[in-house]
């Protein structure tokens, strides 16, 4: 299972998610960008959803961390480049938010939902699930991280 961390760092809090399911109810999906970080590459697990997708659709979560809010999402693409560059949205960003028209990125999610996990499911949904603590290559050096693991 795939996990995105993200915060409404460019947004009003909660408007992340508001703009990508607006663009979803008009055009029936959306492009979500991967701000890579500091020091951090597209993972190798992205080229196992990447071959695993075409023609199906996955399950993926996106972690909101600074409201501590969960939401599903239906992930249908995934394209990423390692560059340190990265690259445009993959539909010249005609379906994604306007806050990203500016940058490239390291990876791109086609998601066709996004919905909101109920706070009194949160808890049982995750624990479903284990943290892998293999990095799938995230990041360029070993201890650049280490106290996360």
């Amino acid at each position: 299972m795939l996990v995105l961390r993200f915060r409404d760092l460019v947004t009003q809090p909660g408007d992340t998610i508001k703009l990508h399911q607006d663009i979803i109810e008009k055009d029936g999906y959306v492009y979500w960008g991967w701000w890579s970080k500091a020091g951090e590459k597209c993972p190798s697990i992205f080229l196992d959803y990447q071959l695993e997708l075409a023609p199906l659709t996955k399950e993926i979560f996106l972690f909101d961390s600074g409201q501590s809010k969960l939401y599903k999402a239906v992930l249908s693409e995934l394209k990423f480049d390692n560059s340190p560059s990265g690259m445009d949205c993959p539909d010249n960003f005609a379906c994604a938010p306007e806050y990203y028209h500016q940058q490239k990125f390291k990876a791109w999610f086609k998601l066709g939902s996004i919905i909101e996990v109920k706070e009194s499911e949160v808890s049982n949904t995750l624990q479903k699930y284990s943290y892998d603590d293999n990095n799938h290559g995230l990041f360029l050096e070993k201890n650049t991280f280490q106290d996360f693991f």
